[in-house]
């Protein structure tokens, strides 16, 4: 089975240095998302974004020890920030889903 970043075949070292610490923080991020949000819990939704902060700052992280070229990390960059707005919203915009989050405080 070939290790591959971004579609792009690469050795087994880069993957461990790259990918894999990106895709750990992601599972413990949604882990603890999923956990709280199956104890309803209102802070569950700062999980969301924090992992689309954690996919950005491994990128600067990983661009800048050049282990990522430029495109990789643009490309990056760009789908966590727009994806992470798009949670934002979700999350701390939508009126329903704002009125969600603020009974499980009340409660």
């Amino acid at each position: 089975m070939p290790y591959l970043v971004a579609g792009q075949r690469v050795p087994r070292e880069i993957w461990l240095k790259v990918a894999a610490p990106v895709l750990a923080a992601a599972s413990a991020w949604l882990l603890v998302f999923t956990v709280g949000t199956l104890l309803r819990r209102a802070w569950s939704r700062y999980c969301v974004i924090g992992l689309f902060v954690t996919v950005i700052g491994f990128s600067i992280v990983d661009w800048s020890r050049q282990w990522i070229d430029s495109a990789l990390a643009v490309r990056a960059l760009a789908q966590a920030a727009g994806l992470g707005m798009v949670a934002y919203w979700y999350f701390f915009r939508k009126r329903n889903v704002v009125a969600y989050y603020q009974s499980l405080v009340r409660r």
